[in-house]
């Protein structure tokens, strides 16, 4: 990475990122809280129905929570590298994607949880598996066509955004093979 981009370009990456990391730690706790309450819902009837509660509170609770951040980054991170570290202005250009990942991850966690509780664990990691596969592929195919930082972290939220939708799709699939039985 170093050589492709330089130092200080992998510097003005890793800005944004420390700032980013909090929603994301907060999504996974929140997971690992609920995750046990999911698992004794599901554990002895087998009942997904009696999962949607709690699912969608996880949802939407780490929505709200890493959206609350990523508006609140939107508006301080721009005048804080204004004001106090202008050597990393060409960082703004990052800030979209790298939010957008980040809350396209949060919702990535809950998701994973349900299907975790579920009993679908070995869905979730062929998913993840497919998802890491095509994730190097885009980034290789991102760093070869000369994309720089913005051009990775684009292709990053893209990635995200791909895993989110496997994750929904298979969790729907879940729910509606439930209601068929």
């Amino acid at each position: 990475m170093l050589r492709w981009w330089g130092e200080s370009e992998l510097g003005i990456y890793s800005l944004p990122g420390r700032f980013l990391a909090l929603p994301i730690i907060v999504s996974l706790i929140m997971a690992e809280e609920t995750y046990p309450y999911m698992a004794e819902q599901y554990g002895p009837t087998g009942n997904i129905a009696s999962l949607k509660p709690l699912v969608k509170r996880l949802v939407a609770s780490t929505f709200a929570i890493s959206v609350f951040f990523a508006v609140v980054l939107l508006l301080g991170f721009p005048l804080l590298v204004c004001d106090f570290l202008p050597a990393y202005l060409s960082s703004l250009p990052l800030l979209i994607p790298m939010l957008l990942r980040t809350v396209l991850l949060s919702q990535c966690i809950g998701f994973g949880a349900f299907l975790a509780a579920s009993d679908r664990q070995i869905d979730y990691l062929i998913l993840l598996a497919v998802w890491i596969v095509l994730g190097i592929l885009v980034l290789v195919g991102v760093i070869l066509a000369g994309g720089k930082l913005v051009g990775v972290a684009t292709g990053m939220a893209g990635i995200y955004s791909g895993f989110l939708i496997l994750l929904v799709v298979s969790s729907a699939r879940v729910i509606m093979r439930d209601a068929r039985c």
